[in-house]
């Protein structure tokens, strides 16, 4: 691949309450619906951000957010039947980016695609480097 592959490492935790380290980028693909205390996870993970910060999360507004909510509550609910709880959440997308917004960042781009909503989020002294 891209020659990156010996800097890389991966370690396994608690996004919301293991000690992250700093990096120039933290991206959260399809994480932030499987935490119940997301304030937990996005203060912790948001912290290790230097310069992005990058999600993808069910959509949470309008007829998706209506959908997926449905989606959940089945999943949650045929999962739970079947002995094997674990748990997905619709969470509003107005508190991820606030959080955000909170801790300096700013909306870089924002996609809806499908059912889900994917943004990256950037701290303005980054786009000026």
């Amino acid at each position: 691949g891209a020659g990156v592959a010996e800097s890389a490492s991966l370690e396994i935790g608690d996004g919301a309450s293991v000690e992250l380290e700093a990096h120039d980028w933290v991206v959260l693909d399809r994480v932030i619906c499987c935490y119940r205390g997301v304030d937990r996870l996005l203060a912790n993970s948001i912290g290790a951000a230097r310069l992005r910060y990058a999600f993808s999360v069910p959509e949470s507004r309008g007829l998706r957010g209506i959908i997926n909510r449905a989606f959940a509550w089945l999943e949650n609910t045929t999962n739970l039947l079947r002995g094997r709880p674990c748990p997905g959440y619709v969470h509003p997308i107005a508190r991820i980016e606030r959080a955000l917004a909170q801790a300096g960042f700013q909306a870089l781009r924002r996609q809806t695609v499908g059912l889900w909503h994917v943004a990256v989020f950037e701290r303005p002294a980054a786009s000026a480097g």
